[in-house]
């Protein structure tokens, strides 16, 4: 009997990875104090990515997009 291909071995070593590939999105909400906004970023695919992170911390969750070297992209960034 032929051995089995590796590419159809699973890896136990790593365990399960998550890319998420797309944009996000500056999203702007009204604040408290009246006149004034607060900023937050979303999109479907970072949303994906951040919640399956908090739901299930042993998944390695990545987000992978093209970022400004702007202000608000490193807010993006740091969060």
């Amino acid at each position: 009997m032929p051995e089995e291909p590796t590419y159809l071995t699973p890896r136990t070593d790593a365990g399960f990875r998550f890319l998420s590939v797309a944009e996000c999105m500056v999203e702007m909400a009204p604040a408290q104090a009246p006149g004034e906004n607060r900023m937050g970023f979303a999109g479907d695919t970072s949303n994906a990515a951040w919640h399956l992170r908090q739901l299930r911390p042993d998944v390695q969750t990545g987000f992978f997009s093209r970022v400004g070297q702007d202000a608000v992209s490193q807010a993006m960034l740091d969060m």
